[in-house]
């Protein structure tokens, strides 16, 4: 069924197309439910969408859980990359949008119908949902710099054309017109959806299309700023950037940031929120990870 065919009821619902909803998973055992949970409930006619859980070589008991739920639950562990694992889902999945979101995210209620509804009313192929985030009691200065830097889709979208995975609708057939996700570490989101819309695909910004997402512990942003920086080399590449541009960026990350560019990211993405108390703190954790980052990328290197 094409977006924007014509306007009819079903069952009190505008006349919907069918959606499969695509999360990959690495051992999430103690939060995957709270996901499944919030999808089985969504807003949405039942037999209009289906959820699809790539496990992605999981130890733990994550497969255990999923398969509790009714739920198609499908296994990429040839390769370690939430992106190849997010490929094996786009291969089986027959809805005609396909809708991405991340295992430890927890979706609206409304989450399917308004990310629907936005490409129908808008007329886009892509379109980036919001991430809320919720913090820990102690609501740490990692967790906030986690929240003002990840995710960030509206942003995204308005500087790049671009967003993340964790809340993304695509119409499916722009896989077949642009191929798939690279199977890459981290950044394969931001580089196809990005890719896509230089080729002229219309991606939008979806306000209502709403999931929330656990801010990151330090150890935690630490682990991913690694994972980021061993995926720089991958994008690089496929920008052909020269050996002197990636030097260069290496050795922005590598020079502290000036107090002032945090407290002005502080004042725009989050105002009136009282994390300016904790500039200095926040302040090293941004540090922190960008010197994770480049040893990540100097981890790469090293191992091929």
């Amino acid at each position: 069924m094409e977006i924007g065919s014509p306007v009819a009821w079903r069952n009190g619902f505008m006349n919907l197309p069918m959606v499969s909803i695509i999360a990959p998973v690495f051992n999430d055992q103690n939060k995957i439910g709270l996901l499944i949970d919030s999808l089985l409930n969504q807003d949405y006619p039942k037999d209009l969408y289906e959820v699809i859980l790539v496990d992605n070589g999981s130890t733990d008991q994550s497969k255990d859980v999923i398969a509790k739920y009714p739920v198609i639950l499908l296994q990429e562990d040839k390769v370690q990359s939430s992106y190849a694992a997010r490929n094996i889902g786009i291969g089986q999945a027959n809805g005609d949008i396909l809708a991405f979101i991340d295992s430890d995210c927890i979706a609206d209620k409304q989450w399917l119908k308004q990310g629907v509804a936005t490409l129908q009313s808008q007329g886009a192929d892509m379109a980036g949902g919001k991430v809320e985030f919720f913090f820990s009691p102690q609501k740490t200065a990692a967790e906030i710099y986690d929240s003002m830097m990840s995710m960030q889709n509206q942003v995204s979208i308005q500087e790049m054309g671009a967003s993340t995975t964790a809340n993304l609708f695509v119409k499916a057939k722009l896989f077949k017109d642009f191929g798939l996700f690279a199977p890459v570490k981290s950044g394969g989101d931001i580089q196809w959806t990005s890719d896509a819309s230089k080729k002229g695909a219309r991606i939008v910004f979806a306000a209502d299309a709403i999931v929330r997402h656990p801010t990151r512990d330090l150890r935690e942003l630490l682990k991913k700023s690694l994972r980021v920086g061993k995926g720089y080399p991958q994008v690089w590449d496929k920008l052909n950037k020269s050996f002197v541009q990636r030097l260069e960026i290496l050795v922005r990350k590598l020079l502290p940031q000036k107090p002032s560019s945090i407290l002005r990211l502080i004042n725009t993405r989050a105002p009136g929120q009282g994390y300016e108390k904790k500039l200095w703190k926040i302040w090293a954790v941004a540090y922190l990870c960008n010197i994770t980052s480049v040893w990540g990328t100097l981890l790469f290197k090293l191992n091929r």
